[in-house]
């Protein structure tokens, strides 16, 4: 009498060649935020002052501003930042 064994054929995963990190000249911040919040990012290092009222929309970006002028950031000029806050949403229209 013969007896037949049924072979499986199983893959075994073979272990993958890890790949060398690519390293950026500018790698940039890791963080998780909203337009409003990167808005406020580039505008801190770009400009030297900025006139916001604070409206629903756009209070995340008046705010972050102005905290960054109470924190005595700078530019990347080197150049200090100024805050003006307007009696209302007219009024900021004019500040520029």
């Amino acid at each position: 009498m013969t007896v037949l064994t049924a072979r499986e054929n199983k893959k075994i995963p073979q272990p993958t060649e890890r790949l060398e990190e690519t390293k950026f000249e500018y790698p940039g911040i890791p963080t998780t935020c909203d337009g409003a919040e990167a808005v406020v990012h580039v505008e801190i290092q770009v400009a030297q002052a900025a006139g916001a009222y604070p409206i629903t929309s756009s209070t995340t970006m008046g705010g972050g501003f102005n905290a960054a002028v109470m924190n005595g950031q700078k530019n990347l000029w080197g150049d200090p930042l100024m805050f003006f806050e307007p009696e209302s949403e007219h009024s900021a229209a004019t500040v520029c």
